[in-house]
Parts: C-alpha cells; structure tokens; sequence
C-alpha cells in the first residue's frame, strides 16, 4: 500500500495533496448541488413533503419514526 492508497486517521501523516484532491468534493457540501437537489425534487413532486411520500414512499408514521430516531433537540 502506498503512502496515497491509505486513508487517513489521527495520529497517521496527513494525506498528500493529490489524494486530498481527489477525495475533498466528495466530503465537503456545496450549496449548489443542494440546491439543484431541491430545485429537481420541486420540479417533479411539487414540494418535499411530496418527494418524501410519492417518490421515497414514506408514510407519516415512517417521517415521525425517523425524526425521533434521527433528530436531536
């Protein structure tokens, strides 16, 4: 395994730039592909609520399970 090839942990050397490169857009959130997110699921289920119960197939008891188990506060 190469000096790129592992990942990295406390305590491990920090990661060259070129996997960090490669790695960064996938853990970092950019506020453009959130909104063409909404703006696709606004365009085909006319709301989010709606994409939650015609497109992923949740019931309400299924939303209030996940708010419970999920959220926080």
């Amino acid at each position: 395994m190469t000096r790129d090839d592992r990942p990295w942990r406390p305590g491990r050397e920090r990661p060259s730039a070129s996997y960090q490169a490669v790695y960064k857009p996938l853990l970092v959130v950019d506020q453009s592909y959130l909104d063409a997110g909404r703006s696709e699921v606004t365009a085909k289920y006319g709301s989010f609520d709606a994409y939650l119960h015609q497109g992923l197939g949740l019931s309400d008891g299924d939303l209030r399970w996940l708010k419970a188990e999920l959220l926080v506060g």
